[in-house]
This record gives C-alpha cells, structure tokens and sequence, in this order.
C-alpha cells in the first residue's frame, strides 16, 4: 500500500515544440534555445526524482509519484509531419492551421512520439523510479487532456518500459487517472485549472 505520495505538476514536456504560429514539419530544427530549454527541464526532473530517492534511501517501495497535470503539453505541439501520416482527415482543418493538431488519437499517439523522443532523459528518470518500486500517477490536466485516449496511456507505458528493469511492470506501475486520484483514508488530487467550472 502506498504509504507517502509526492506531487508534482506542470512540467509541460513538449512546449518547446510549438512553432510560434509558423506551420513547420518533423523535419525543421530546434533551435538552440528550444534545445537548451529541453535539457534544462530533463536535468530538473531527473536531478528532482534522484533527490526523492535519496530520501527514500532508493526504496520507493512503499511511495507513489503523482504526476498531476500538464506532465506533457500536447496542446501546443503545433509542428506537423512532413507528410500526411494520419488515417483521419483532421476535425477542422482551419482549426488545425491555427492550433496545431487537433484531438484525434493517431494525432495525439504522433504527439507523443515526438515528446518521448525529445524528452528521453525525463522519461528515463521516471523510469528510475519505477525501478526502485516506486508508483507513478498520472492525472490528467488541460494540456494533456490526450492522455484520456487508451491507446495514448499504452504507448506511454510503453516509452517508459523502454527504461524499465522489468518492463512487465509497467501496467501495474503506471497508473493513468483520467480525472483525479482518489484514495483512502482521505486522499484527492486533480489537477483543476481555472478555466474549469467544476474545481473554480
């Protein structure tokens, strides 16, 4: 049974994939700044996980990491493939233009893929985690609404097994909660943003 949690939230991995209103393709470069903010982050969270471990003296048997929202920022991943690799047209193409790729699985799936490669070292040190037994669980937020998709939640256990000791345990050590977390004797977790009537 989980007996402590640590909560963190807003990591927005991905953001710097968003092109700043040009359509750009897989294919174009980051920029050197966009690249800097990648490895910045990356070192935060690994440096932020080792320091959970070391005070857990690296048994995380008995605790859980809650990834409350916003972990990855699907929303403003705006940078397409340089070809047409979706099986469904897009919900609104203008929309598209404008916001970059709308909420539709295979584009959600694309998204990820790209963020999991770009932030390689940060899924490596959740995947440490895990190897130490520790819990990871992931609350959806706004930005990465995508994750309410099943196949989303899969291939994500699968990025992270990529790094596990023991990839079986990805399905039981990776929980995906598509509201909030919620367990006893009183714990409630969400992410809750203020746009969102029900936690304003």
């Amino acid at each position: 049974s989980i007996q402590r949690y640590v909560i963190i939230s807003d990591l927005h991995l991905g953001h710097t994939l968003r092109s700043s209103g040009a359509v750009i393709d897989v294919d174009s470069r980051l920029s050197y700044r966009q690249l800097r903010s990648v490895v910045g982050l990356d070192r935060a969270v690994s440096g932020f996980i080792d320091t959970v471990l070391t005070e857990l003296n690296n048994d995380a048997t008995n605790c859980a990491l809650v990834l409350n929202g916003d972990i990855f920022d699907f929303l403003h991943v705006d940078i397409r493939p340089s070809q047409d690799t979706f099986a469904k047209p897009p919900i609104d193409g203008s929309q598209e233009d404008i916001y970059g790729l709308s909420f539709e699985v295979s584009r959600s799936r694309w998204k990820l893929a790209l963020i999991a490669t770009l932030h390689r070292k940060a899924l490596q040190a959740l995947a440490r985690f895990v190897n130490r037994g520790g819990r990871l669980i992931f609350t959806v937020g706004n930005h990465d609404v995508d994750l309410w998709f099943p196949e989303v939640q899969s291939d994500l256990r699968g990025y992270l097994s990529e790094h596990l000791t023991d990839n079986t345990v990805a399905e039981s050590q990776v929980l995906i909660e598509s509201w909030f977390h919620m367990s006893q004797p009183i714990i409630y977790i969400e992410h809750g943003h203020r746009f969102d009537p029900y936690t304003t």
